[in-house]
């Protein structure tokens, strides 16, 4: 009894420890580490300080600790806008939940008096445990491979709008550099963001769209990307390709949605063949009734 209340406040001070410390304000940001994000380099560090670079704290170190030895998705996190320290807080809080639920269920039964095995609550605390670490991981690739069909999405309509800025005689850098501010989409405000960065340190725009579409896992924007750059580097005439490419990328997505519209359909058809046979087994039961009872 002594154990189980011993490991339930040691889980409790651990999650509230935790707590507090993601609630503490924010240390204030490094300009080395702000520059460093603007060059492109550093990109681990950086995604471990957080967005703005400020001084890591104890709980970012630990997080930089562990981040060696645990896979971390981090192109998954850095589509979705999510630091390593954010994404591995989540990951040891999913896990001490599982851990603490089952043994706060055998300390309230041990108070009623009930007496279950020990093996029970460990081996459920090891499991939940176990398959609430994985929970952040199996999220993060969800809500990521969803964003990124609606960043490709927004990628085409970009590169719609980069060839009309080349069929107005604009020059490549000036086209990729004016189509982001079209929009105020999250996929829009991030190209610009990158172009900007492209600005800010004298690297042609279509390197820094190549490094982002790298970064967050859409090779489309790399191919676009050097195809802008085969149009500034040797003055060939790429608004066909763009435009055939663009269009690929658009059927691509049908397809995809045709295929997702059909899967859930298929989906369906069970809920609803199971729905059916179940009024139908109602409205037979009075006379099945009848006919095995006679009466």
């Amino acid at each position: 009894m002594i154990r189980i209340v011993v490991l339930v406040g040691a889980v409790l001070g651990a999650a509230l420890w935790l707590l507090l410390t993601g609630l503490r304000p924010a240390a204030p940001p490094r300009l080395d580490a702000a520059l460093a994000r603007l060059r492109g380099d550093d990109t681990d560090h950086a995604d471990l300080e957080g967005p703005a670079g400020e001084r890591p704290g104890l709980l970012a170190r630990i997080a930089g600790r562990v981040a060696v030895h645990v896979k971390v998705p981090g192109k998954d996190l850095d589509l979705l806008g999510i630091s390593s320290t954010r994404f591995l807080t989540e990951k040891a809080l999913m896990a001490g939940a599982g851990l603490a639920l089952p043994t706060l269920v055998a300390a309230a039964s041990l108070a009623l008096g009930l007496r279950p095995p020990w093996q029970v609550p460990a081996g459920a605390a090891l499991l939940l445990a176990a398959g609430g670490w994985f929970v952040p991981d199996m999220t993060a690739r969800q809500n990521a491979a969803a964003r990124r069909a609606d960043f490709r999405h927004a990628l085409s309509a970009y590169f719609d709008v980069v060839r009309l800025g080349f069929a107005g005689g604009l020059g490549p850098s000036d086209a990729l550099e004016r189509a982001p501010h079209y929009s105020g989409g999250w996929a829009f405000r991030r190209i610009a963001e990158a172009i900007d960065t492209a600005r800010y340190t004298h690297t042609p725009p279509w390197t820094a769209l190549a490094r982002l579409g790298d970064q967050i896992g859409v090779p489309e924007l790399r191919d676009l990307a050097d195809l802008v750059e085969l149009a500034g580097n040797e003055g060939a005439r790429v608004v066909e390709a763009i435009t055939a490419y663009t269009t690929q990328m658009r059927s691509r997505r049908l397809a995809e949605l045709r295929y997702q519209a059909g899967a859930a359909t298929t989906t369906m058809t069970a809920p609803i063949a199971l729905l059916g046979l179940a009024f139908v087994a109602l409205a037979a039961f009075p006379q099945m009734y009848v006919l095995l009872t006679g009466t």
